[in-house]
């Protein structure tokens, strides 16, 4: 089997969260009466790229998620729909490790065992803090 399609395999699962999650969005999008120009507009992306997030082509950042997350709030989104696109998003992130056949340390093992007894709403702050405290890292770094 060539390299090509033993990556693929491995990573059919991830694509097909991130397509699941996509496809939710366009689902909530329509639901809700929010247009991907508008999406677009708000998070400073093309319309184009929102598509592609939207077909599970393109991954949905974290900052981004919140930022839509923070409009389906606006429009008074049914606390399900949120519950699901909270989810999907946790599911498109949290599965690369497995995926990829990366060995998680006890410590890592144990945060996502906790992780993942959280109610999605708190599941959501977790992401936002660590990309954030990633991103000062980050910056710290340069």
């Amino acid at each position: 089997m060539s390299w090509r399609k033993q990556e693929e395999q491995v990573m059919s699962p991830y694509m097909d969260k991130r397509r699941e999650l996509g496809i939710w969005l366009k689902v909530l999008l329509a639901k809700y009466g929010i247009r991907q120009t508008q999406i677009a507009s708000k998070l400073g992306i093309t319309r184009q790229y929102v598509c592609q997030i939207c077909g599970g082509k393109s991954p949905l950042a974290p900052e981004h998620f919140k930022t839509i997350y923070d409009m389906l709030l606006e429009m008074q989104a049914a606390e399900s729909d949120l519950k699901r696109f909270v989810q999907l998003h946790i599911d498109s992130k949290v599965m690369i490790p497995y995926m990829v056949g990366a060995d998680l340390a006890d410590i890592e093992i144990t945060l996502l065992r906790k992780f993942r007894q959280l109610p999605p709403r708190h599941k959501d702050q977790v992401i936002i803090y660590i990309e954030t405290l990633a991103e000062s890292c980050r910056k710290e770094k340069e």
